[in-house]
């Protein structure tokens, strides 16, 4: 019996183009990095408001000390600038590394390297300006300065731990052979 008319038969399997498959390391690591990056794109900006609204951060002793020091009050808006920056980049390599763009591999190692230098800038500021400050007040007995002291130096280790994390992650998975050529062949196949 023939086919109906106007009934093309399916391709062959060996006809198909096969998308390439995307590594599980891959898809894992950009889920994480649109997580990290959204939270970064919101976290960032609200992070410099006690510094602008005179009533949100007139208790907290952090917040007064940078807002007294040129110095610190400046590398707290660049580091909120760049941080932001960077959740920027990171979202959209993380996006573009679920679709296996070169580009994309590019930029998570990219963002990689910016996040490590950001965050040795951040704590070697941290450790030289703010810890010293913080600790010296430590011994007044006034409660809110302890706490802003316990609290700087578990906001230094804490930061270094989350800051390390996710680039290293980053460097050595986008670095391993097989990502390589899964975004090697799929930039290939789309040409």
């Amino acid at each position: 019996m023939p086919p109906p008319s106007g009934y093309e038969p399916a391709p062959l399997a060996d006809q198909v183009p096969v998308p390439p498959l995307r590594p599980t390391s891959v898809s894992v690591i950009a889920i994480i990095g649109i997580v990290w990056a959204s939270l970064g794109l919101i976290c960032a900006p609200l992070s410099i408001v006690p510094y602008f609204v005179a009533s949100m951060g007139a208790q907290n002793p952090t917040i007064k000390m940078v807002q007294d020091s040129k110095l610190l009050f400046g590398w707290t808006i660049v580091f909120t600038a760049l941080s932001f920056a960077l959740a920027v980049m990171l979202m959209a390599s993380s996006i573009g590394s679920l679709r296996l763009t070169r580009w994309a591999r590019t930029g998570m190692i990219g963002w990689a390297i910016g996040a490590t230098v950001l965050t040795l800038l951040n704590t070697v500021v941290q450790v030289v300006f703010v810890l010293p400050p913080l600790l010296a007040k430590m011994s007044n007995g006034n409660p809110a300065d302890q706490g802003a002291a316990i609290g700087g130096v578990v906001g230094v280790v804490f930061g270094l731990i989350v800051g390390f994390a996710l680039p290293i992650v980053v460097v050595i998975f986008f670095r391993k052979q097989h990502v390589v050529d899964a975004f090697t062949q799929a930039s290939a196949s789309r040409i």
